[in-house]
């Protein structure tokens, strides 16, 4: 009898790979040799003796079926569960049990064709979704930064004309620069429900982040981008409420067809960094 490893690796003339070819193998198992036909070498072969499924390999190595990555299922017919060889999920499979014919899904389980398809349905649609929603951020944020350019040109050109008028920057605090647009760029984050870009406004604490963490939960969980309906675009005022040269507390109107006119209070105070949003403060926190 030749050898399994001698079998799968030895050439012979191709005129021999004909409809009679036959190869012996030895189960990875219990050892046991039998011959299997040539052109069935590429299919599930089963030990007569252990009835161990196995393939073969790359290098021609005999792989026991349950060597190999499997993908798993649960059968929608019979209701058991199983496992088949990846490397064959991705053509056919079947129910071990009811051989009911089985797919592949996005969730990288077997599912039956009507289920698989309709997971693969519902992926696209929520890619389809996210990548609309991705695009109208891009759009946005990109708008917001021609009106940034615009409003930092208008700025340059006021303290010009200030220092022309005054000789100097800033008198008594009174004309310190106002955080508007940042109040305006960091609640439209918010509205978004891009939270990491949110965090770039607020100062280096970890009290202060973990707080922010507690008011923005309460006031833009249920009205962020994704539960409101499809170019919905909210418009943000900011009104001053009170001042000094190093804080403002200001309210916010967010204004759409979807939210109407919502409002909120919000505290910002004057770093060495610029303006930053404190949460701590408006939560009246000490």
């Amino acid at each position: 009898m030749i050898p399994a490893h001698d079998a799968l690796t030895r050439e012979a003339p191709a005129a021999s790979y004909g409809e009679g070819f036959k190869i012996t193998l030895a189960c990875p198992r219990c050892g046991t040799q039998a011959w299997v036909e040539w052109k069935r070498l590429t299919h599930r072969l089963r030990c007569p003796k252990c009835r161990c499924q196995f393939l073969i390999g790359p290098r021609g190595k005999l792989l026991a079926q349950e060597e190999l990555p499997q993908t798993h299922y649960r059968c929608p017919r019979c209701r058991r569960s199983g496992s088949v060889p990846t490397m064959l999920a991705v053509r056919r499979a079947e129910c071990l049990d009811c051989k009911l014919p089985l797919v592949p899904g996005p969730d990288q389980r077997l599912h039956d064709e009507p289920e698989a398809a309709a997971l693969h349905r519902r992926a696209a649609a929520e890619l389809k979704v996210a990548k609309k929603q991705h695009s109208r951020l891009a759009d946005r944020l990109a708008a917001a930064q021609v009106r940034l350019g615009k409003l930092g040109f208008a700025c340059v050109a006021c303290g010009a004309a200030a220092a022309l008028v005054f000789g100097v920057a800033w008198i008594g605090g009174s004309l310190r620069p106002a955080p508007d647009r940042d109040v305006r760029c960091f609640t439209l984050h918010l509205l978004a429900g891009d939270w990491q870009s949110a965090k770039d406004y607020l100062p280096d604490d970890d009290v202060e982040r973990a707080e922010f963490e507690r008011w923005r939960v309460r006031h833009f969980t249920s009205i962020i981008e994704k539960f409101r309906p499809a170019g919905d675009r909210p418009s943000v005022e900011v009104v001053a409420l009170s001042e000094t040269p190093d804080q403002r507390s200001l309210e916010i109107a967010m204004s759409s067809p979807f939210l109407g006119t919502r409002k909120h209070r919000q505290e910002w105070q004057r770093t060495e960094n610029g303006w930053r949003f404190s949460a701590l403060k408006t939560l009246g926190l000490p």
